[in-house]
């Protein structure tokens, strides 16, 4: 993205499991580096999952290359200006933090099911390590929900990360529907209409919406 932005200008990083809920609100925006607070990143040791004895003290990590500047705990949906990203060491540096917090956590024996999200805690890492300061937003629209959320705050960026394989019920309130039914699965060769006309909430009805609009976009490109 660096070639294609301006310094001053800010680029949105998030997940590819988010969507927007809601008219978009450019008020909600930052205008430098930030990113939202996220508790698993502010986990006593990350990748433990509540573990007070098995995870990856990341403040130690960044003490390890010499760096004593404090961890803001902060990721998932990331902003980054046209500066930043056209420091070609901060984003080296975020694929190496990925690198060495996963193999961190495997030569620690955590479970596979952890380890999924090393690459979490990257972007602070990398902004941390090379003196760059970001805000820290505790903003409900940028926030992970909670599991089976009915009514998100509007214009959110829905996370629908909930695993039902964790014991926390599909993303969507009153829903057994989750992304983890299409591990095997072609999400978009199913019957979305059909999910969707079992839609418990709003927020739902809304994901399914936008799925059947990308679909029909993918395979009927010249569809009006």
């Amino acid at each position: 993205m660096a070639a294609h932005v301006a310094a001053g200008d800010v680029v949105c990083l998030m997940d590819t499991d988010l969507f927007l809920y809601g008219p978009l609100q450019p008020q909600l925006f930052p205008a430098g580096n930030a990113m939202a607070w996220n508790d698993i990143l502010s986990d006593g040791l990350f990748l433990g999952r509540g573990s007070t004895e098995r995870g990856i003290d990341l403040q130690k990590v960044l003490a390890a290359l010499g760096c004593q500047r404090e961890l803001k705990r902060g990721g998932v949906t990331v902003f980054m200006t046209g500066e930043t990203l056209a420091n070609e060491k901060v984003i080296g540096d975020c694929f190496r933090f990925a690198q060495i917090v996963y193999l961190l956590g495997k030569t620690a024996g955590l479970p596979e099911q952890n380890l999924w999200m090393a690459e979490m805690a990257c972007f602070a890492l990398a902004l941390t390590a090379n003196d760059i300061d970001y805000a820290l937003l505790d903003t409900p629209q940028f926030a992970v929900p909670a599991p089976q959320e009915a009514a998100p705050p509007a214009g959110s960026f829905f996370h629908y990360y909930a695993d039902i394989n964790d014991g926390l019920g599909g993303p969507f309130w009153g829903s057994e529907w989750s992304k983890q039914l299409f591990t095997d699965r072609d999400f978009l060769g199913e019957d979305l209409e059909s999910f969707r006309r079992s839609a418990r909430s709003d927020v739902e009805r809304c994901f399914f919406d936008l799925s059947i609009a990308a679909r029909r976009r993918l395979l009927e490109p010249d569809a009006e």
